[in-house]
């Protein structure tokens, strides 16, 4: 059962990816694209959860929380390039996801430290 600070972690990934995608990288932003970025961010948050658990379960030690936005960002970016990969080129879909990685995680532990 996701906790209140995944689901907010998705809420951001999904909104900044719109946010960015559609004012930088979508000439047009469409229902499918709505859906893809929900997608893209269900499959991040899905990885870096997973990795996150397996790596800290392995060693406590280890930086559990930088390997899995590591992961989860490629992951979000395997995912993005089958699904935007005729109309953004590589470089330009490794700077979206990164950007929406980046500015999700700051957007996630600002809210989160003033919230919570």
């Amino acid at each position: 059962m996701p906790s209140l600070y995944d689901l907010l972690f998705i809420i951001i990934f999904f909104a900044v990816m719109l946010i960015i995608g559609s004012s930088m990288y979508f000439k047009k932003t469409g229902v499918s694209d709505i859906g893809k970025s929900l997608i893209v961010s269900l499959v991040v948050w899905v990885t870096i959860s997973v990795v996150s658990y397996v790596v800290s379960v392995i060693n406590p030690a280890l930086g559990a929380s930088e390997i899995s936005y590591i992961v989860g960002l490629w992951s979000g970016f395997a995912t993005s390039k089958y699904f935007w990969e005729d109309r953004i080129n590589c470089s330009k879909l490794i700077n979206f996801i990164v950007l929406t990685l980046v500015v999700t995680i700051l957007l996630f532990n600002l809210i989160r430290m003033l919230l919570f």
